[in-house]
C-alpha cells in the first residue's frame, strides 16, 4: 500500500504519488472485500503481525502530507490485521475496528507505543466495569516523578475507571515522566460507577479531572488566571499526551484558559484532519481540566 514516497521532491512528483497511492488504496480495498483473507495476509506479510506495524510502514504513514490519509490508512491497517475485513468500500466502518487500539498518528512513534506496551501491556478494550483503581504513586515522592502523576482526591475514593481509562492515564503518565512532568489526578468515578455529587458526569469511568501544571512541571492547586502556578505549555503537553495516545476516543475537554483551549483545539484538528473543536469553556473549571472519553 503506497502512502507517500519522499523521493518525489517536485510538486508534480508529489501529486502523481498521491494519485497512485490513493488508487492503490482503493484497489486494495476492492480486492479485500471479495477475499478478506487476501487483504489480511498481504498486510500481515508486509507490515507485521498482532497490530504491530513495522517501522518502514509507520515512517511512511507518519510522513504522509495528509492527516486524513494518515488517519484512514491507520484505521484500515488495524482492521485488516485484526479481521474480519470490511474494507473501505465494503460498508461503513464499525466502532469495533476503531477500538482495536490507539491510532497510529504523526506524534506517537512505533517505538514509543512499543515502550508503553512493554510497561503497561496492550491497551484494553473500551467499555466494561468501573472497577479498576488508578495506582497511588504517592505525591511528593520519587514514585510520582517515575509514573508521571499523583492522586489528589484520595479522601472521596473516586479513583476508579474502566480498564481502558486507567490504561490511558498511566500511559500519559509514562509519556510525561520522560519529559520531567507530573500531573495531578482528581475524580474519575466511584467503584461500580453511578452518580456522584457535585458532578453531572464521572458516572461511567470515562472522565477524569486534572490539575493545571506549573512552569516547574508539577501539578499544584492553581487557577487559570494565576501565571505563577499555571503554565500553558506544560499543561498543553499533558493534554497532548492524552490525545496522542488514543485520539479517536477523546470526547471533550473543559478548559477555561483561552490560550490553552485554542492550542489544544488547533493541535487536535491538525492531527485528526477534522474541523471539530475538542475543548470548550465550562463554568466551575478554572482550577482544573475535565477530560472525557467516548464509549
Amino acid at each position: 500500500m503506497l502512502i507517500y514516497d519522499s523521493n518525489f521532491s517536485d510538486n508534480r512528483g508529489v501529486s502523481d504519488c498521491r494519485k497512485i497511492g490513493f488508487l492503490t488504496f482503493l484497489l486494495f480495498n476492492l480486492v479485500s472485500c471479495e477475499d478478506p483473507s487476501l487483504g489480511q495476509g498481504s498486510i500481515r506479510k508486509d507490515y507485521g503481525e498482532n497490530n504491530e506495524a513495522r517501522p518502514a510502514f509507520i515512517n511512511r504513514l507518519n510522513h504522509s502530507p495528509s492527516p486524513l490519509l494518515r488517519s484512514s490508512a491507520s484505521r484500515e491497517l488495524n482492521e485488516m490485521m485484526s479481521g474480519p475485513t470490511s474494507g473501505l468500500l465494503c460498508g461503513s466502518y464499525s466502532s469495533h475496528h476503531l477500538d482495536i487500539g490507539p491510532d497510529v498518528n504523526i506524534d506517537m512513534t512505533d517505538e514509543q507505543r512499543a515502550f508503553l506496551e512493554s510497561e503497561l501491556g496492550p491497551p484494553p478494550p473500551s467499555g466494561g466495569a468501573v472497577n479498576k483503581e488508578i495506582p497511588d504513586s504517592h505525591n511528593g515522592t520519587s514514585d510520582a516523578a517515575k509514573f508521571g502523576y499523583y492522586r489528589y482526591k484520595d479522601g472521596d475514593r473516586r479513583v476508579f475507571g474502566t480498564e481502558r481509562t486507567i490504561w490511558r492515564i498511566r500511559a500519559a503518565g509514562k509519556v510525561l515522566a520522560q519529559k520531567g512532568l507530573v500531573m495531578g489526578i482528581g475524580d474519575i468515578s466511584q467503584r461500580g460507577g453511578g452518580k456522584i455529587a457535585p458532578h453531572s458526569s464521572h458516572r461511567e469511568g470515562r472522565d477524569v479531572d486534572l490539575r493545571l501544571l506549573g512552569s516547574n512541571g508539577k501539578a499544584t492547586p492553581c487557577t487559570v488566571d494565576n501565571p505563577s502556578c499555571f503554565s500553558v505549555e506544560n499543561t498543553f503537553q499533558m493534554l497532548k499526551a492524552f490525545v496522542d495516545i488514543d485520539p479517536s476516543k477523546v470526547k471533550l475537554m473543559y478548559i477555561n484558559s483561552k490560550a490553552l483551549r485554542d492550542k489544544i483545539n488547533t493541535y487536535y484538528k491538525k492531527l485528526t484532519g477534522t474541523s471539530q473543536n475538542i475543548s470548550k469553556y465550562m463554568t466551575g473549571h478554572n482550577a482544573h481540566i475535565h477530560l472525557s472519553w467516548k464509549k
